[in-house]
Formats: C-alpha cells, sequence, structure tokens
C-alpha cells in the first residue's frame, strides 16, 4: 500500500496488484506534493533541515570509503559467506543518497560495483537503486535526502514478490 507521509497526513490507497501502476501514482503525488524545493525531498523537511537561517540551502559531501579496511564492508563480505555457506534464500537492496542534496554520490561507485560484484558471484539476487547522478535519480524513490519513499518501496516491494511470491 502507498502513504504520503506529509506532515500528519496519511492516505491509505487501493491496490489491485498492479506494482507498476501504484508506483506510477505514489511518485506522481509526490512530486506533485513538492512546492518549496527542486531537490524531492518533502518540504516539511526541506524547510526543516535543508535551509539555514540566512534562506539558502545546506548541501553535504559524502567522505570517500576505504572499502578495503571498511569493517561494515568486512562484516558484508561474512554475511554473504555465511548466507552461501548455510545455503539460504536471501535478497539484498542498495538504496542511494539523494543526489540533488550530495554533491559528490559517485565517490561510493567503487563501493557500490564491489558489493554487486560480491553478490553476483555468490549468486544472490539484489536490487540496485543507488545512482550517483542526478540525471538517472527517479524523483519519490526517496522521501528526503537517504531513506526510502513510496516510489522507492513499490519498487521495492516489487523486487521481493518477484523473487518469492510465485502463482
Amino acid at each position: 500500500f502507498c502513504f504520503l507521509y506529509e506532515l500528519a497526513y496519511i492516505e491509505n490507497k487501493t491496490w489491485d496488484g498492479n506494482f507498476d501502476e501504484l508506483a506510477k501514482k505514489c511518485q506522481s503525488e509526490f512530486v506533485n506534493a513538492i512546492n518549496d524545493n527542486h531537490i524531492y525531498v518533502y518540504d516539511s523537511y526541506y524547510n526543516q533541515h535543508l535551509v539555514k537561517e540566512d534562506g539558502t540551502e545546506r548541501f553535504s559531501m559524502l567522505e570517500p570509503i576505504d572499502f578495503n579496511n571498511n569493517i561494515e564492508f568486512k562484516d558484508f563480505k561474512m554475511v554473504v559467506n555465511y548466507i552461501k555457506d548455510k545455503q539460504m534464500n536471501a535478497s539484498f537492496v542498495i538504496i542511494p543518497f539523494n543526489p540533488y542534496y550530495y554533491k559528490n554520490t559517485e565517490v561510493f561507485n567503487p563501493l557500490i560495483d564491489s558489493i554487486t560484484h560480491i553478490l553476483n558471484s555468490n549468486e544472490i539476487p539484489y536490487l540496485d537503486l543507488y545512482v550517483s547522478d542526478t540525471l538517472n535519480y527517479q524523483p519519490g524513490t526517496l522521501k528526503d535526502v537517504m531513506h526510502l519513499g513510496d516510489y522507492g518501496w513499490m519498487r521495492v516491494n516489487k523486487f521481493i514478490d518477484s523473487l518469492y511470491y510465485n502463482e
């Protein structure tokens, strides 16, 4: 189901089983609800967290990761080995950062490439939503600078459904 979270507004949508149609509707409603910004986040979030007192926008830069020495990356590889060793039925979702807010999302491309290589090598399905530029970003994937929005969740739901719910 699709929910919009803008202030206290929550509306439950009906669903006929068509992920693509509902995802498109969620995306359209999200974009149409934005009036105060051009970086595709909810207006309330934008005004509360991304506008400085002088009225200018706040942006951020991501720090490059030395993934060869990164504890979380090493843990990821251990989890993949465990999944493979136990022959578990598992899948992963790689979510993006909002490239309209983070000005250098391309610094994570080598990390994403390494993650997807490991998953491919171990035949573990994944949904890669990561994008490193605004041209490939699909508005509504995130509701703010890093959390999935309704459109993003519909894409995740479709992915999960395609893997685990065969009729």
